[in-house]
């Protein structure tokens, strides 16, 4: 007996691309950096740093169907990805 052939599969298409947000916040810089021994003895990374309210960055990305994914375009053109 030999088996019946596998439907094709495919890939689900969203109707909607999907949008990815993030931010973040501004900061003084860090402050105290540098290994440091916890309470058992061990050595532990540690950073400080003073957190700055109002100013940050944000950003919002939204892909354009059929784009490969190392196409990226930047706006306002003077930023970096």
């Amino acid at each position: 007996m030999t088996p019946a052939p596998r439907p094709a599969t495919t890939r689900p298409t969203p109707a909607q691309p999907r949008t990815g947000t993030g931010s973040a916040p501004c900061h003084h810089g860090e402050l105290l950096q540098g290994v440091f021994l916890d309470a058992s003895g061990r050595r532990c990374a540690g950073l400080v740093t003073l957190p700055l309210d109002g100013p940050g960055s944000a950003a919002v990305f939204v892909p354009r169907p059929g784009t490969p994914p190392e196409a990226v375009a930047v706006v306002p053109a003077g930023r970096t990805k």
